[in-house]
């Protein structure tokens, strides 16, 4: 499939780099194109289709295990070559990685991610997505595929942030929503419908 990107679209990577210096997140309601929404949303039904999506798992190394009380979502990770949509994407966010390496001296090196895949009523509990014994993961990006989204429908994005108070942020198709993964604990909350983002990480290199 190609997804034609417009060159002429202005990118908000000051404002994204201005906002992660003052609260450390940002969310930018139409960051992605509508065509590049529409064309990874259906790649990753077409991957839940083909029973291409794994349950996702908490903990790490052998303590890693699914906990549908703590996580409900059904994942693939994305990599280099894998469609022609992904490599857009991925073109997307490493244009990104090197505009806050710029505005911040933020040191990002690679890019991890997969697409996410929440049926009705699931959920993520409260967290932080930096590890404690991997300080790796510096920045969280978060991208919506979901078509015609409303409030009524649940599933925000709860961030839980400095002054003690939160923030819901809807799951709209084209939003981006940035934060530094060791600072902003946060959490998804359940919806009437599937949701499907691309969730990912800015790493350094681990040491």
């Amino acid at each position: 499939m190609r997804v034609d990107v417009d060159a002429r679209v202005v990118k908000p990577y000051c404002a994204i780099a201005d906002d992660i210096h003052a609260q450390g997140w940002s969310e930018q309601p139409h960051f992605l194109s509508t065509a590049l929404t529409h064309a990874l949303e259906a790649e990753c039904r077409a991957l839940a289709g083909a029973g291409a999506l794994q349950p996702a798992q908490v903990g790490r190394g052998a303590a890693r295990m699914c906990k549908l009380d703590v996580r409900g979502d059904c994942i693939r990770w994305i990599k280099p070559g894998q469609s022609t949509v992904c490599d857009a994407y991925l073109a997307e966010i490493d244009a990104l990685r090197r505009a806050l390496n710029r505005e911040l001296c933020a040191g990002l090196d690679e890019f991890e991610g997969h697409f996410a895949w929440y049926a009705p009523g699931t959920f993520y509990v409260r967290h932080r997505d930096r590890f404690r014994s991997d300080d790796s993961r510096v920045v969280t990006v978060i991208a919506y595929l979901n078509d015609t989204w409303s409030a009524e429908q649940g599933g925000a994005l709860r961030l839980h942030v400095d002054d003690g108070g939160t923030r819901d942020i809807e799951p709209a198709g084209g939003r981006i929503v940035v934060f530094l993964s060791a600072d902003i604990e946060h959490e998804v909350l359940p919806a009437t419908r599937e949701r499907i983002s691309l969730t990912g990480w800015f790493t350094r290199r681990r040491r």
